[in-house]
């Protein structure tokens, strides 16, 4: 029951969310296709994942995501871009418990695995978080509690789980989409030459964003090789912004984009 209260609540907030992009009648909508989906007993599990709806195949095999309702679209969990554990394109999981939790989609495994799945295709993620079968996970705060089948209990930093680097060539795609490109490098170095859809913001001036930009706000930082965009990530992070990337290097975005 206490799963279900907090489930449920959940969902109220990421549709809240939602209405920051389509409106207020987009977050009702969403709201009202999780229940259909969820009360329709066609699926093992359902949860709200940003603006679409993910839902679990009643085998824990297979993700599968839908917009509106009427067209579902399977999610390829064969490549990642971070893998805590050997993987091959014939890997089958098996998966208990899915989560939403900003625009990144958590799906709990059997062998102590989660998988996490992003806006960026190319950037999915496998961790191992513990040495038991996962049986659900819930965010509560800065933590996922992670729980196992046989009552284990275990706590993970989100940042630790989040995927935070995104593949070049996805970065226009997200920008088209509403994410802000942020450049942390120094005012003479943005002004000599940056990616046009790029906004200046000093590392040092980094926390600047918390009056520039909504706490879900899709921000996307780069520099010159990465680590500057990284601080300002982890700075992101602690300000309470959750839908953050590092973009790497200003040569690789323009070689990759």
């Amino acid at each position: 029951m206490a799963k279900k209260i907090i489930c449920l609540s959940f969902v109220l907030i990421m549709c809240m969310q939602s209405a920051v992009f389509g409106g207020e009648d987009m977050a009702k909508d969403r709201a009202e296709l999780y229940n259909t989906i969820s009360e329709s007993g066609d699926f093992a599990d359902v949860t709200v994942w940003g603006n679409y709806i993910a839902a679990l195949s009643k085998d824990l095999h297979g993700i599968s995501y839908t917009y509106m309702g009427t067209v579902w679209t399977d999610i390829h969990l064969d490549s990642f871009e971070e893998s805590d554990v050997p993987v091959s394109f014939d890997t089958v999981f098996t998966i208990n418990d899915i989560e939403g939790f900003g625009n990144q989609l958590y799906a709990a495994c059997d062998r102590g695995l989660v998988i996490i799945i992003t806006d960026c295709q190319k950037c999915y993620k496998l961790k191992k978080v513990c040495d038991f079968d996962i049986k659900e996970i819930i965010f509560s705060g800065s933590n996922a509690e992670i729980y196992g089948k046989g009552g284990e209990r275990t706590f993970v930093p989100i940042g630790d789980l989040r995927q935070n680097k995104i593949d070049p060539s996805e970065i226009i795609n997200l920008t088209v989409n509403g994410a802000y490109l942020i450049d942390v490098r120094d005012k003479a170095d943005y002004e000599t030459a940056h990616i046009p859809e790029a906004v200046n913001i000093p590392i040092d001036e980094i926390e600047y964003i918390e009056k520039a930009y909504s706490k879900d706000s899709v921000l996307i930082f780069y520099c010159y090789s990465g680590v500057r965009s990284q601080r300002a990530v982890e700075t992101a992070l602690e300000l309470g912004f959750v839908n953050v990337y590092n973009g790497g290097g200003y040569e690789e975005i323009l070689s990759g984009s």
